[in-house]
């Protein structure tokens, strides 16, 4: 896409995007035994992540854009109404706050959910896929009981920044939580960390988010290797953002992809489906292709220009289209977002190839549309006949065309099954 419309369709997009709200059910591959699983997995409400290649900015760009718009609409709303605490059971406006949140309240578990304070690790994890269910914890009370029911009124637009670790190797895992067409933060709140395992899933504990919504766990150094599904919850409405946790050993081969105009049939479709509440259409194929490389052994990546802001969006939209799990990397500034050479080919090849130094993965095919893919891609190492390019840049800096995914998939036999560490 040129330029100038994609800053167009960006300007138009951020203030909707609380509208594309909603999780997945799909499945993990948590892994092998641990008997101290969660030791040192405590928040961190101020230490920023240890400085890695990998490590990304601390705020996303659209923290910065609609911070003081949103700070300021909301704080013309609540201004002179002090936090009531939880106990004031004579305080009718608090009262009544708390029966409008009910009343829109959409989630019911609650009603089954047993409280999970005391919840421990269990030894006996391993590797692979499973559909452990998850039971929503308890909702509590709001530490402040007027301002975050009122900013809770609004659709939730949560999300988490996926995190990959080398095995033995520990990490700082981020949320970030807000509300409405504003993105307006949820500050000094309670979220619950919550780690998919098999059989079952394992509270990691609880901690704060600060002014700005952001909130921070530990992931400890003696994780078994796999990938895992993670939900933190807002447990004062029990909204929820998902993730994933992947924990690899050097050697792993993945396969990385683009999503618009490679997955999507053009970069055009993100804004039609957020903007008009339509689907992104999909190039037909696309899932069996990503699932066959997923049956050979593969691990999917999914790397995009996409803003943080549709971090939400951009996950339910992989799942409900049958997309194989994977960590889902996204720009973090708003430069990164920007369809050149120093926009998003420089974060997408600074960003593998710091994959490639930290955690030696091994690139076994990348996919992508435009030719800052290609550039990408290119950049990063990986060989050109490993590069496959669909649509109208097919075949760019002598890389691989993809006419259709129908017809690409025969030549995924020509490739090995992997052979993971």
């Amino acid at each position: 896409m040129s330029l100038t419309p994609r800053i167009l369709f960006l300007a138009v997009l951020l203030p909707v995007l609380a509208a594309c709200s909603g999780t997945e059910e799909g499945t993990a591959t948590p892994t092998a035994d641990s008997d101290a699983l969660v030791d040192g997995a405590q928040l961190d409400d101020t230490a920023p992540p240890v400085d890695t290649a990998l490590d990304a900015t601390q705020d996303t760009w659209a923290d910065a854009e609609f911070d003081g718009a949103a700070d300021a609409a909301t704080d013309a709303v609540v201004a002179d109404v002090p936090d009531v605490p939880p106990d004031a059971a004579d305080d009718t406006a608090g009262d009544a706050v708390e029966d409008a949140v009910a009343e829109v309240a959409q989630d019911t578990a609650d009603d089954t959910a047993e409280t999970t304070d005391t919840v421990q690790p269990q030894p006996g994890l391993y590797a692979g896929h499973c559909n452990a269910a998850f039971a929503m914890p308890a909702e509590q009370p709001w530490k402040h009981t007027i301002a975050s029911p009122i900013i809770a009124l609004a659709a939730p637009n949560h999300r988490i920044r996926d995190l990959i670790l080398p095995v033995g190797t520990a990490g700082k895992l981020r949320g970030r939580f807000t509300y409405g067409i504003i993105d307006k933060d949820l500050g000094d709140e309670a979220v619950e960390l919550w780690v998919q395992t098999c059989p079952t899933w394992v509270s990691w504990g609880k901690g704060t988010t600060d002014g700005d919504g952001i909130v921070w766990f530990d992931v400890p150094a003696n994780l078994p290797q796999g990938d895992y599904r993670v939900k933190m919850v807002v447990l004062g409405d029990t909204t929820v953002a998902d993730g994933v946790l992947a924990v690899w050993p050097k050697g792993v081969q993945v396969i990385v992809t683009d999503v618009d105009g490679t997955l999507t049939t053009s970069d055009w479709e993100l804004f039609q489906d957020v903007l008009t509440s339509q689907d992104a259409q999909m190039w037909p194929g696309a899932d069996q292709v990503m699932q066959a490389w997923e049956t050979k052994g593969l691990r999917l990546v999914y790397l995009t220009g996409r803003p943080q802001a549709v971090n939400r969006y951009s996950r339910t939209w992989l799942a409900d289209h049958g997309f194989p799990l994977g960590p889902l990397q996204l720009a973090e500034t708003a430069a990164e977002v920007l369809p050149t050479e120093s926009g998003v080919q420089k974060f997408k090849g600074d960003w593998l190839t710091a994959l490639q130094q930290d955690v030696a993965v091994v690139p076994v095919a990348a996919y992508g549309n435009a030719t800052t893919d290609a550039g990408a891609y290119l950049a990063a190492g990986v060989a050109k006949a490993n590069v496959w390019l669909i649509g109208p840049n097919k075949g760019d800096q002598g890389t691989m065309p993809i006419e259709s995914y129908p017809a690409h998939l025969p030549v995924l036999a020509g490739y090995p099954d992997a052979v993971q560490p």
